[in-house]
């Protein structure tokens, strides 16, 4: 990437140095906003809007915490996501295994 053209880091910029696909990383965003804001070790920083289009923005030096992040889901905080992620992109499915979930938890 070259960071001389570039001021800032997008959504699609994030996903190529991670490797993960841009929905991925925008899901990841939406989940810090919302839910992520009290959760003890996942953080990610805030994003600016920037350009015409009011599109959100990271610095450079935000990428270590986007790193920090992705790391974190696949070791000690896998799973962390998978309420959050059957509750809005899952549509009915989601809701059927959250409820099934939760079923389970009250026979146990």
């Amino acid at each position: 990437m070259d960071k001389k053209k570039k001021k800032f880091l997008v959504i699609n910029d994030i996903a190529r140095e991670l490797d993960k696909s841009p929905i991925t990383i925008s899901s990841w965003v939406r989940w810090s906003e919302s839910e992520g804001k009290n959760h003890p070790k996942l953080k990610l920083p805030a994003a600016m809007r920037v350009a015409k289009n009011k599109g959100r923005a990271w610095k450079f030096s935000d990428l270590k915490a986007f790193k920090k992040f992705d790391t974190l889901l696949s070791t000690t905080e896998r799973g962390t996501l998978s309420e959050y992620n059957a509750r809005i992109f899952w549509g009915k499915r989601g809701k059927k295994i959250l409820k099934r979930k939760e079923q389970k938890k009250k026979n146990n």
